[in-house]
């Protein structure tokens, strides 16, 4: 049988194929045939895992133990075909097995052939001999030669052998085609299908505390020269720490305080209609959970859910979150009275500080009162609101009461917290005051200058308003930022180099400044101008620039 196939590629193939064994194109064929029998490993492990499943199904039945012995043969198998080293020895097992049926089927086919006096297929035809000129033998007793029957193959057979190598390349061709495909243009991940969005919902303010890390104080101690930082200011203050009762409190919706979207409370004949109904249908309930806290923890619960229902009656509603409040904090349930104040506050038109400071007042009247968290964060709510107004009339209250409820707990950064928010609401009054009084006396051409300091560093330093304080920094008496102030006052816009100046002269006298926030404050505008020109700087001054900033970052929280 000729072939076209050279002796480097059938060397070529027995490389690639593992085997010695391979004498003539036929076997080549076979053997290329034999490969598509590696994919039988992964149909029978998909096989084994099918039956597998069927067989689990029938462990309950009365051949339950027989099906577990065949369970078990069958992990064995599985560790076989997920072993790497054991999936090749599987592999040459499979292919020797299949190699050796077809050389077996081959030759005895060959042997067939043979038998028939048909020579060898891929061995060379001997080419016939010369008769050989012999003086002994007369050319009359030489016998002819015998001529052998001629079998013809049939043409089928001869179309299979030749066309089993190019019928499984083109097999193989169009297994791995959809692989291929898949790989060099995989298809985009889907997007996920879009979450509805829920509203949104934030926890009330919390006040501001000093950047540094004062000492830990003992219970009784109290940390000395803390001063807070403007409450406007544009830089992040640092937070509180999570109180261990308020941490766990359910966010409330977050309180509108746009009273065009806001109703106003009700009074007079309406609140009583409202009130006079509310009792006829929970009254007794009522006087029951005086006695009994899960009750009144319930019926505030109910009462919540019942206020959330009734839209369309807002005196019912109205009147359903004030008794919810109340039966909350009677039954010291910090999440029921922080939801019921949050959503009235949300909708109808209330002061903050009328409806938290009773709150504040019966919390730090109750003695180890569970809502003791709550009541310091509603205290620190209304210094926040008091510094934003600048109004500290109710400075003396927050302070007993906050005090009271101190008295409660014996954490000690509890303690450290509230002594920090005290002492920074007496420092807001103190400073207010004071600038209020500088204000009357700019007109005095005797104390116009200190006026001039004393109202800047107000403005500056603890409402943030630059804007309008810098012109009196320029007027004041500190050398120093006389000279930033009326530096930056003359820079115009664009001056990079004159805005670099600003910078570094504002930088240089927080340096010198005693009081702690007021150099943060003073660092901080510096930063601000650093940031707008540090594109444009380069060298020394940019990496200087950098360095300020990565400084004063690093005495804010993170």
């Amino acid at each position: 049988m000729s072939t076209s196939i050279s002796p480097q590629s059938i060397q070529m193939m027995r490389t690639w194929l593992g085997f010695t064994e391979l004498e003539t194109p036929v076997h080549l064929y076979a053997l290329l045939g034999v490969r598509i029998f590696e994919r039988d490993r992964q149909r029978l492990e998909i096989g084994l895992r099918y039956r597998m499943e069927q067989l689990q199904m029938r462990l309950a039945g009365p051949e339950g133990e027989a099906c577990m012995q065949v369970i078990n043969l069958m992990n064995k198998a599985f560790a076989v075909l997920q072993d790497p080293q054991r999936q090749a020895a599987y592999d040459r097992r499979l292919i020797d097995r299949q190699l050796h049926r077809a050389l077996s089927e081959f030759d005895e086919y060959r042997q067939l052939l043979t038998d028939s006096g048909v020579f060898a297929i891929g061995s060379p035809r001997p080419q016939s001999q010369p008769a050989a000129k012999s003086a002994s033998v007369p050319p009359a007793r030489r016998a002819p030669a015998a001529v052998p029957a001629r079998v013809r193959v049939p043409m089928w057979l001869r179309a299979l052998f030749f066309l089993s190598g190019p019928v499984c390349g083109i097999l193989l061709a169009l297994w791995a085609a959809p692989h291929v495909k898949s790989y060099l243009n995989p298809e985009p991940a889907k997007k996920p299908a879009p979450v509805a969005k829920r509203e949104k919902i934030e926890i009330p303010r919390q006040p501001v505390v000093p950047p540094t890390k004062p000492t830990q104080p003992n219970s009784n101690s109290t940390p000395n020269n803390v001063v807070a930082p403007p409450a406007q200011n544009s830089f992040t203050p640092p937070k509180i720490p999570q109180m261990s009762d308020a941490s766990s409190l359910p966010t409330s919706p977050t309180v509108n305080s746009s009273t065009a979207s806001r109703l106003p409370a009700p009074t007079g004949t309406a609140l009583a209609e409202a009130e006079a109904l509310f009792d006829e249908l929970y009254g007794d309930q009522r006087k029951a959970a005086k006695e009994d806290q899960a009750l009144s923890r319930q019926l505030a619960q109910q009462w919540i859910q019942l206020a959330r229902q009734t839209m369309d009656d807002p005196n019912s509603t109205f009147v359903l979150y004030q008794h919810a409040l109340a039966m909350a904090l009677d039954s010291g349930s910090p999440m029921q009275v922080e939801i019921a104040a949050s959503e009235l506050l949300k909708r109808y038109e209330l002061d903050e500080q009328k409806l938290k400071l009773p709150v504040i007042n019966q919390i730090a009247g109750s003695p180890d009162s569970e809502c003791a968290d709550l009541g310091l964060q509603f205290s620190y709510d209304l210094m926040e609101r008091a510094i934003a107004d600048d109004d500290y009339s109710l400075r003396q209250q927050l302070t007993v009461d906050v005090g009271r409820i101190v008295a409660q707990t014996a954490d000690p950064d509890t303690r450290m917290i509230a002594q920090i928010n005290l002492r920074r609401l007496d420092k807001y009054a103190e400073q207010s005051v004071a600038a209020n009084q500088a204000r009357s006396a700019l007109n005095d051409p005797g104390q116009a200058t200190t006026a001039n300091q004393t109202l800047g560093e107000w403005l500056c330093f603890y409402k943030n308003d630059w804007t309008a304080g810098i012109s009196h920094l320029a007027s004041g008496t500190d050398p120093q930022l006389k000279q930033a102030a009326e530096t930056e006052s003359a820079t115009r816009t664009g001056d990079v180099q004159g805005v670099e100046t600003s910078a570094g002269l504002w930088w240089s006298a927080s340096q010198s400044r005693g009081d702690e926030w007021e150099q943060l404050a003073i660092e901080h505008h510096a930063v601000e101008l650093y940031q707008k020109i540090l594109p444009q700087l380069s060298g020394l001054k940019r990496e200087a620039a950098t360095k300020r900033i990565a400084a004063h970052e690093e005495k804010l929280p993170r």
